[in-house]
């Protein structure tokens, strides 16, 4: 009886081939799964991986505002006369597009005896034009190592004290947060760091603005 069915394809090739054909059709959706998974773990780790470089490139960004602080600190210890008559000092309400217009344009004197700074303290013709010359190199050096950097000085002479301000724009963190149901890291006036008058006027919907502080005391 089997040979019968056999012979009139009862049974027969045309099963085998139909179970073959189902579990090609299900290795295919297991290769389709498979590659989903896997494109949505790249996609995964890739946002991770940016999130990381940002936060990273936010830390240096924050090592070099404290270092250049602390380098025009000494410049002014050095030049105690140039703290005393106020000439390290700027308006009390400079603000952070005041201070980043005078970064962005700020280049190293030109005036013969103010450049003359660039040698021993003791080769400048006063104790204003060393000033004049130690803000123009922390700005200059600013500008080329932060993105939309701004140096703010104010205080007062008596006693000499006062405060720093290096501001400059940071990365938004999660900036593609929205479709992964995250909130983007947005600095706001509050979160900012920025002094009261440094921040008046920041439009903090287009501009991510973070301030660092450093007072001083000569």
């Amino acid at each position: 009886m089997s040979s019968v069915l056999r012979k009139v394809g009862i049974g027969g090739p045309s099963r085998r081939g139909h179970r073959v054909r189902r579990q090609a059709g299900s290795s295919l959706i297991e290769v389709m799964v498979s590659v989903l998974l896997l494109s949505i773990g790249i996609s995964g780790g890739l946002s991770l991986l940016s999130m990381v470089v940002k936060e990273q490139r936010a830390l240096q960004y924050k090592v070099i505002a404290t270092q250049s602080a602390t380098a025009l600190m000494e410049r002014m210890r050095a030049n105690r006369l140039g703290v005393q008559n106020a000439s390290y000092l700027m308006p009390a309400a400079t603000t952070y597009a005041t201070a980043k217009d005078a970064t962005q344009a700020a280049s190293l004197p030109t005036d013969s005896a103010i450049n003359s700074c660039a040698g021993t303290p003791g080769n400048c013709t006063s104790a204003a034009h060393l000033a004049d010359f130690d803000i123009a190199t922390v700005r200059v050096n600013l500008r080329a190592a932060l993105p939309d950097a701004a140096l703010v000085v104010t205080g007062d002479t008596i006693p000499n004290a006062g405060l720093i301000v290096v501001a400059w724009t940071e990365p938004v963190l999660n900036s593609k947060a929205t479709a992964s149901g995250m909130t983007p890291t947005v600095l706001t006036a509050d979160t900012s760091g920025c002094p009261t008058a440094v921040a008046v006027g920041i439009d903090w919907t287009v501009n991510n603005v973070r301030c660092m502080q450093f007072p001083f005391r000569l």
